[in-house]
């Protein structure tokens, strides 16, 4: 199941009742007990500022899903035996992306922009000619989500996924306007 980076994730629990002597449990990627609860009595919850849980039907709710959220959550009913009542496996997709732009001589008008998320990075290298960008040089990536390029006097970085997009530009005008490099 993909989720977006930043959105809320409600799993549900595929469940009878808990019985006596029993307990419920949230797990995250097998090791980490996220909700504990035995009948007549609270839940144990590890993160109480990110996550809720329904004893009326044992759903959590996930808040601003992150990328190390990423995984697989299992319910699990504990008593003489553990059975697992459901389980999802998670992908959050990250789309936040980052745009730097560095000059590649300063004094000329060339410069190398490297446009990253959390998962990838490309790199490229642009030069001026009479107030008009080409690309001289880029990193290619095997998966097509991130692009980058100059429109007008922009240099724009996009990052996009199944389930969002992102953008990122910085305004390069300035580093047009400089004189001729002579190397």
């Amino acid at each position: 199941r993909l989720v977006a980076s930043g959105s809320d994730l409600l799993l549900e629990a595929k469940t009878a009742e808990v019985g006596p002597g029993e307990q419920f449990m949230w797990r995250f990627n097998t090791t980490s007990n996220l909700v504990k609860f035995r009948l007549g009595s609270e839940p144990l919850i590890k993160y109480k500022e990110r996550t809720v849980f329904s004893k009326q039907n044992y759903s959590l709710l996930l808040k601003n899903m992150q990328h190390s959220d990423s995984g697989n959550y299992k319910a699990v009913v504990s008593g003489l035996e553990e059975k697992t009542v459901t389980e999802y496996t998670i992908r959050v997709q990250v789309s936040p992306v980052t745009l730097t732009v560095t000059p590649t001589n300063p004094g000329c008008y060339n410069f190398t922009v490297t446009c990253r998320t959390v998962d990838s990075q490309i790199n490229g290298t642009f030069q001026c000619d009479n107030k008009t960008w080409c690309l001289l040089h880029q990193t290619h990536l095997k998966d097509s989500s991130l692009k980058v390029y100059v429109k007008e006097s922009s240099v724009i970085c996009n990052h996009s996924n199944q389930v969002s997009w992102k953008q990122d530009v910085k305004d390069v005008s300035s580093l047009c306007q400089k004189e001729k490099c002579k190397i």
